[in-house]
């Protein structure tokens, strides 16, 4: 490892003339990946979502975490049901790149 980031070196100072030596710290590249993707997911789910036009929980836009939380608490119906009261409308937005659909009163479905 210790002869390929010598090589880099050296092929940096010839190339640009300039003695400088470059330690990266993986903590660091792994955090500014995450950063990264965390921005991705924010830009997603406000912007390009496919299903943002769909009214619900604003948290439900950028993932699963809503849902599963709802799920393994044992409180899905209860709330699935409150949101469509919420929001008056047969489409909810209850997880990402999903819905709900209330059946109409008159449905014998």
């Amino acid at each position: 490892m210790d002869r390929v980031i010598l090589t880099f070196e050296r092929i940096w100072s010839e190339l640009s003339g300039v003695r400088a030596t470059y330690h990266f710290n993986p903590l660091i590249i792994v955090l500014g990946l995450l950063c990264l993707y965390l921005l991705y997911i924010l830009i997603y789910g406000i912007f390009l979502c496919p299903t943002r036009h769909i009214p619900g929980p604003f948290v439900a836009r950028f993932g699963t975490a809503y849902y599963h939380a709802l799920f393994f608490g044992g409180s899905i119906s209860l709330t699935i049901h409150e949101l469509h009261k919420k929001y008056g409308m047969s489409l909810c937005h209850i997880k990402s790149r999903s819905r709900s659909q209330a059946r109409s009163e008159k449905s014998q479905c």
